[in-house]
């Protein structure tokens, strides 16, 4: 029943695990009239995050917001 993993997923798996025990506070910038998220570098490389990629945002209750990947 053990699950044998590559390096590469190994070392992603242990990164996902950590950022979900964390919590992160980012900051919310400007770029002309658009206000960005500053998503942490950690949190990109562990979700494998690229430049112009998509994600689904949606407010959950008050200022809570769920990003959804894909």
């Amino acid at each position: 029943g053990e699950e044998y993993f590559e390096p590469e997923q190994a070392q992603r798996i242990l990164l996902l695990n950590q950022v979900k025990k964390e919590n992160f506070r980012v900051k919310v910038g400007k770029v002309r009239s658009n206000l960005i998220l500053r998503i942490p570098k950690r949190i990109a490389d562990a979700l494998e995050l690229k430049d112009g990629e998509e994600v689904t945002l949606r407010v959950e209750s008050g200022r809570e917001i769920l990003i959804q990947i894909g």
